[in-house]
């Protein structure tokens, strides 16, 4: 869901949603993104993160192998 944290909370509240957790809100890593090709390039980022399984962290502080092989 896109907008700010409070507006994401009030929402949520006055929708009564069950499972929040399944909500993300504010959508988007922080990529310090200015217009919208990059905040919806911030939303397909966090998307394949959770599709994946995985956090959205630095490459480099990655100790394991990218794919097994």
């Amino acid at each position: 869901m896109l907008g700010p944290k409070a507006r994401v909370q009030k929402i949520l509240a006055a929708l009564n949603v069950k499972e929040r957790e399944r909500v993300f809100g504010p959508v988007g890593l922080d990529l310090g993104a200015d217009g919208p090709e990059q905040v919806a390039l911030s939303v397909v980022a966090e998307m394949l993160a959770v599709a994946s399984r995985r956090s959205a962290g630095h490459l480099r502080d990655r100790e394991a192998a990218l794919h097994a092989g």
